[in-house]
């Protein structure tokens, strides 16, 4: 029996090539399987995806039809950020100095502004420039936010701006300094859009300023901790 079992162990064993077959093709199927189930979340992820956007369009194309012929500017600047519109500005207001877009409420912060030339046009030395500073909600079609939640202004500062020419700078520049009263969790998004934009009474045609996603905080501690984060 021994001589027998080392004859045996030295044949080569025996496959059913028809269950490799069935094995091969029952894999294929699961594999198969598991790619169109993955397929298929993709696409229902990115259908509700595309109903959002639709709502989020279907409301702007509203607001649009609602608009008298004149846009405001700062929406324009707000709603349409990614796109080249310069064509309808001589200028353009331009941030210069360092900005955290992590600020803590009831706190003063400062920025700097420029006034940039588009077309080469210039303005003379001795203008003065008014310009206004606002806040905007994160919707869809921004609101101008006025007050807090308690009825107080959101915005404390002068609120108003004049730009002059710095001679020693040979620029239009203007410092800007201010306080927002209100934690930006309480409105949409959890986030502030800021706007410097030119009073009503200028003659030349200035693009706003827009700054995006600002986060108020009610504590200097977690602004802090916030900052360090985004570096």
């Amino acid at each position: 029996m021994s001589a027998n079992s080392e004859i045996f162990t030295e044949l080569p064993l025996y496959k059913d090539k028809k269950s490799d077959s069935r094995n091969s093709a029952a894999s294929s199927d699961h594999l198969l399987k598991k790619s169109l189930v993955s397929a298929n979340r993709f696409l229902s992820s990115q259908i509700e995806k595309n109903k959002k956007h639709i709502k989020s369009l279907q409301n702007l194309l509203c607001w649009i039809s609602s608009c008298s012929d004149s846009i405001n500017p700062e929406l324009t600047s707000l709603m349409l950020a990614n796109v080249s519109n310069e064509d309808h500005y001589d200028f353009e207001l331009r941030l210069i100095s360092d900005f955290n877009k992590y600020i803590c409420k009831s706190k003063y912060f400062t920025f700097i502004v420029e006034l940039h030339s588009l077309t080469g046009r210039t303005i003379p030395h001795s203008e003065r420039i008014n310009l206004e500073v606002k806040l905007y909600s994160s919707d869809v079609v921004p609101k101008q936010l006025i007050n807090t939640m308690q009825g107080k202004p959101i915005i404390r500062g002068r609120g108003t701006e004049t730009m002059i020419f710095h001679p020693t700078e040979n620029k239009f520049l203007v410092r800007i300094k201010m306080q927002i009263t209100e934690v930006s969790s309480h409105f949409i998004n959890g986030n502030l859009n800021l706007v410097v934009a030119k009073k009503n009474d200028g003659h030349y045609k200035i693009k706003p300023l827009v700054l995006k996603e600002l986060i108020i905080k009610a504590k200097e501690k977690t602004c802090k901790r916030w900052r360090e984060q985004d570096f």
